[in-house]
């Protein structure tokens, strides 16, 4: 049944007769003793009953001729925007003491009750439970009074005209919020526990409280001011209380998935509902209905863009901003999609026939009708296109819509209001928990809300990381009485045991304290590392720190941290000041010390706070990904730091911070990396759009990588790893290779581990292994490796033996996927390549399974097999079969092994299809449809060993592909250089392979080459290939080598099958093979392979009459003079 709650008292006497009626007091009057003296427990309770609907809004008023409270109150976010300018949400509001909340009748009334209930002469059980309620309301008008205006004045007592206190000022909020403390408690000791939903509780109190704490909490934790940490551990312990199996809650779900989150807000009566704990009831039976279901269609509200998009991807787990499959051209019903399932139960669905369109569509004459909401009713409705909803920003909320009383009369609806739930309760235990380090039981706070509509992403039961070292980049402590806000700030990382680094920013020293000051009090700091490296540098915290290996042995990277200084004082020459000429002579002094005392360079990164002017024109070259909102505010001046990173190439990682809005990075090409950080100050500065966060580092010890992200609350954006492009040095060099697998099928473990120790000592740490199965073009399928997808389960292992070697010798595989030779005939439709991508699907999904968590650091990325050229896709219509094959591997793979980058290897032609710009062209439109992720890697081939492209025109066509890359943000660009011969499947001459690197060096971030395994392993060809690639690694420059002798006794000879051409060898050092010519054209060229010593060669095309000769090739390409048959 349902409990109405009068909002009167029925204090009516009537008149008495009698003769001296006018020396009795009044009849109709009822006096403050009289009332208390009299007051029974109905009286006590229709007293309370005045504030259930001051204070329990709900769907407010009966009889409203609006949506109600409950939504309304989202107006004070930007949650919800309404059909004009919200005052709230574009930060124009103002709390002032004209306005209706700064109202004191509550406060009275309840102090009233409060002094006087004790002289009722009811029962002290109904005595004390409704002064329970009483103080309930006293707290919670208290706290919507310090929420609108901070300090307030306390009134404890009921206040005449006459009390001097009633002008009195405000009392400070440390006062008031320790009085809604003491408040909120005593009502909790007096309130019994729930027995009707729509009757203030002990229950309701204690959320209350939680709620009160954490609100607390939180203003005083990010204002600095003392006693944030005991009311959030109020707030935590409170509502830790509330999820105890004996209060009996759990959270809603009957409907499933698809329906409980909508069903929750829909119901008639909540008193068998499991979540709420407080409800406020309406009846248009009785005259108090509410006018929510009828009014929501007819609203110009909508959802705002900003709460749109914080519902996650369900594909994914990841925020729709770097999912990659809600793009931005996605489509207004498509977005709305794959979401969290919350969305479509509180915004309506704009598509015919889903079960989430609700009062968009409306059967009319047998037709249903209806479509998206019309935006501020700009657009005229049609018979085809009528317009059953207006909202302000295209998201139409749905959330309290009954269908069964929509189109009905106004004020008939019944819906109650849940005014509190233990979904709250969850939430508050969840933030609480991450506010103190406690643990957040995500288990049964955010991911029990999660899982309660299906979605399968559990947030981890630690998203705090464990640094090693945290850096500070500037615009600190930015308040008056700023030794106490250094003194929280720092009080962390001592607890926590943190070492930590400051870097200054301009606004650090509008405070009570300049930066020398402040570095002064950080050096009394325990785990402070901020110094000051030279006296008299400018500014304040120029340092170093060196980082050592695990076992302290020696040194691996160096840390820099300048003082970027504050404003310029001569605005001639702009707003923001630079960072010094002696700072930066201190930087190359203390570089050069650092690689004399190692031998080498060591990677080094560099932090300061104001940017470079470099991290505004990198963009120009390098595209950048991340976030950027706002322009980078950096110095006019360029005093030259940037020119020195790059001439004393240690310094690989630029990280800054100062723009807000920012937190994107640039790759150089594997040169240098710019980045920002991720704003983490709170409250907001300006207009801020970023949550708060940080950017974590990874060092690598052994080399010259790091790994990087962006952290938040919510979780991890924009994985990406740096790898600084050829070990730091100006020698173009490779860095993997890739092996055939018909070519390693016969390959033993020892073969095995004698190839990969032979990569590493030719610098390279990557290995392309393609394909784990082939179709070949009778349609006969093979593995390499256990399958289940072939006929009968394969015994060849040659892909675990690869993998095994690679994780023993540290070596990173890239595992090729599938592969049909039917794709050369380009015969195929875009139904079979998507059957092929999903058979791909499938090979990905068994080698995670066989191999992932056996080899974690081996099984690094995947290779898309699959050579797309620039002739047979320069259609728009075969460029977007193309990205929907990539994307049908792509979203597939970030599902099962997010960390793995995928790499694909085109290759060009410049004889045939599409020229260079063209080409770049057709990139650009693939890479536009796909979701290729921070960290993939796109790897064309040079094209020069099979003739696709030569010497003098290659720049060109990687000038353009590099264009099309860059429209891409975070898409890594290395370049395959052929180190064969197609002509005559030779290894080509060191001499143009070195050319081939230079050229390509200058557009990509990485070199790799197809195939140093085939082409120039000592176990194949002449170990001089190796040893000479050695030299060049070193030196930058190829060996010298004398032109080889000559052959001996070169003969030839009519036999059977043509023209035979024999010789006898001569010296073989460095010598790489033999060229033979006829009539002076050369027609083959016979190498020495696997030890075996070429020495004859049959043409079968030649004749007695041609002329043959013989000439001797070395590795790196010189011939010796030719010798001619006889």
């Amino acid at each position: 049944m349902k409990l109405y709650i009068i909002s009167f008292i029925c204090l009516l006497c009537f008149l008495l007769g009698g003769c001296n009626y006018l020396e009795t007091e009044p009849g109709d009057v009822i006096t403050g003793n009289r009332f208390w003296e009299t007051a029974n427990a109905v009286a006590l309770e229709q007293y309370c009953n005045i504030y259930y609907p001051k204070l329990i809004i709900g769907h407010g008023d009966p009889n409203g001729w609006d949506s109600g409270d409950m939504i309304k109150q989202e107006y004070q976010s930007d949650n919800l925007l309404g059909g004009g300018q919200n005052v709230y949400t574009f930060g124009q509001n103002s709390a002032t003491t004209v306005n209706k909340n700064w109202d004191w009748e509550t406060v009275r009334g309840c102090n009233a009750f409060l002094e006087n209930y004790h002289r009722s002469p009811a029962s002290e059980l109904d005595k004390k439970k409704y002064a329970g309620e009483i103080l309930f309301f006293k707290a919670f008008d208290y706290y919507n009074k310090v929420r609108l205006f901070g300090d307030v004045p306390w009134y404890d007592k009921v206040i005449d005209k006459k009390d001097p206190d009633l002008y009195k000022g405000r009392d400070s909020r440390v006062l008031v919020m320790d009085n809604i403390l003491k408040t909120i408690n005593q009502a909790i000791e007096f309130l019994p526990k729930k027995t009707q939903v729509s009757r203030v509780s002990r229950d309701a109190a204690m959320l209350l409280k939680a709620r009160i704490c954490l609100y607390e909490g939180t203003w005083r934790r990010y204002r600095n001011v003392e006693g944030d940490e005991a009311f959030l551990r109020e707030a935590y312990e409170t509502a830790g209380k509330l999820m105890l199996p004996e209060f009996g809650y759990s959270l809603y779900t009957e409907g499933g998935a698809d329906h409980c989150y909508f069903n929750l807000f829909i119901q008639e009566n909540y008193d068998n509902n499991p979540e709420i704990i407080l409800s406020r009831e309406y009846d248009p039976t009785v005259n108090m209905g509410n006018d929510v279901s009828q009014h929501l269609p007819m609203s110009i509200q909508g959802m705002s863009r900003d709460c749109f998009d914080e519902y996650l991807c369900s594909k994914t787990g990841l925020p729709t901003s770097v999912c990659g499959c809600h793009t931005p051209d996605i489509g207004y019903v498509a977005e709305m999609k794959n979401r969290d399932l919350r969305l479509v139960q509180t915004v309506c669905l704009p598509e015919k026939g889903s079960q989430y369109a609700h009062f968009l569509f409306r059967e009319d004459g047998g037709v249903l009708r209806g479509g998206a909401p019309n935006i501020y009713g700009l657009l005229s409705a049609s018979a085809e296109r009528p317009f059953y909803s207006d909202t302000s920003t295209g998201y139409a909320v749905c959330k309290f819509f009954n269908s069964k009383e929509y189109l009905t009369q106004a004020h008939r609806g019944s819906i109650d209001s849940p005014v509190m739930r233990y979904a709250e309760v969850l939430l508050i235990r969840a933030e609480a928990g991450a506010e103190l380090g406690e643990d957040p039981e995500l288990s049964k706070t955010i991911n029990a809300l999660r899982a309660r509509v299906g979605f399968s992403f559990e947030l981890t039961d630690n998203p705090v990381e464990d640094p090693d070292l945290v850096v500070l980049t500037g615009d600190v402590v930015v308040s008056w009485n700023a030794k106490k806000g250094w003194e929280k700030l720092t009080k962390i990382f001592g607890e926590t045991k943190t070492p930590f680094v400051v870097t200054f920013g301009n606004h650090d020293e509008e405070t009570d304290m300049n930066n020398a000051q402040i570095l002064d009090y950080l050096c009394t700091r325990p785990y402070n590392l901020t110094y000051d490296a030279e006296k008299g540098l400018s500014g304040s915290g120029n340092c170093m720190l060196t980082i050592r290996s695990s076992d302290a042995a020696s040194e691996k990277w160096v840390l820099y941290f300048f003082d970027s200084h504050n404003n310029t004082k001569d605005r001639s020459f702009g707003y923001y000041d630079w960072i010094k000429h002696d700072q930066i002579e201190w930087y190359r002094k203390s570089s050069s010390r650092v690689t004399a005392r190692n031998k080498r360079i060591l990677p080094s990164l560099a932090f300061f706070h104001i940017p470079l002017p470099e991290h505004e024109t990198a963009r120009w070259t390098c595209r950048e990904f991340g976030e950027k909102q706002e322009g980078v505010c950096a110095p006019s001046v360029n005093t030259g730091l940037y020119s020195s990173f790059i001439e004393k190439r240690d310094v690989i990682g630029v990280f800054v911070g100062h723009d807000h809005n920012n937190d994107y990075m640039v790759d150089l090409d594997g040169n240098i990396t710019l980045a920002y950080g991720r704003k983490t100050g709170y409250p907001s500065a300006y207009n801020e759009t970023l949550s708060r966060g940080v950017r974590v580092i990874n060092l690598h010890e052994d080399e010259s990588v790091f790994d990087t992200y962006i952290r938040d609350l919510k979780g991890t954006y924009f994985h990406y790893q740096f790898e600084q492009k050829n070990k730091g040095s100006n020698i173009p060099r490779f860095s993997g290779s890739f092996v055939q697998e018909f070519l390693v099928a016969n390959w033993d473990n020892e073969r095995w581990n004698q190839e990969m120790d032979m990569l590493k000592e030719a610098g390279m740490k990557y290995l392309i292994y393609a394909p784990a199965l082939l179709v070949d073009e009778k349609g006969k399928t093979t593995t390499n490796y256990p399958s289940a997808l072939t006929k009968k389960k394969q015994g060849n292992r040659t892909l675990e033996k690869c993998l095994q070697s690679a994780q023993k010798n540290g070596i990173k595989v890239f595992v090729g996927l599938n592969f049909n030779e039917r794709w050369w005939k380009v015969d195929y439709d875009a139904r079979w390549l998507l059957e092929q991508m999903e058979m791909g699907n499938k090979v990905a999904d068994e080698l995670v399974v066989l191999y992932k968590e056996k080899y974690p650091d081996a099984m690094y990325g995947w290779y898309w097999v699959w050579e797309v050229d620039n002739l047979n896709c320069m259609t728009s219509e075969r460029q977007s079969i193309l990205a929907e094959a990539l994307n049908t591997n792509l979203n597939h793979l970030s599902e099962i092994a997010p960390e793995m980058p995928l790499m694909l290897s085109p290759f060009m032609n410049y004889k045939v299809g599409g020229n260079a710009e063209e080409c770049g062209k057709m990139w650009t439109n693939v890479f536009a449809q796909t979701d290729f992720r921070p960290g993939d890697i796109f790897a064309p081939q040079d094209c020069v060993g099979a003739g696709g492209l030569n010497l003098d025109n290659l720049w060109e066509w990687f000038s353009n592909l590099k264009k099309a890359v860059n429209t891409k943000p975070g898409l890594k660009f290395w370049g395959n250089v052929e180190t064969f011969d197609q002509r005559f499947w030779t290894s080509a001459p060191l001499e143009r392979v070195q050319k081939q690197l230079e050229i390509v060096n200058g557009y990509v971030g990485n070199l790799i080459c197809f195939a140093y395994n085939h082409y120039n392993s000592p176990f194949v060809v002449n170990p001089a290939y190796h040893q000479a690639y050695l030299q060049y690694c070193r030196t930058g420059c190829l060996p010298i080598m004398d032109i080889p002798e000559k052959v001996k006794n070169a003969a030839v000879r009519k036999v059977a099958k043509g023209i035979e051409v024999s010789w006898i060898p001569n010296e073989m050092k460095a010598v790489d093979g033999y060229s033979i010519y006829r009539d002076g054209q050369l027609i083959m060229k016979l190498q020495i392979r696997d030890g075996q010593l070429p020495r004859t060669f049959v043409d079968a095309e030649g004749t007695v009459d041609n002329v043959y000769e013989v000439a001797v090739y070395n590795v790196i390409g010189k011939e010796s003079a030719k010798v001619k048959a006889e």
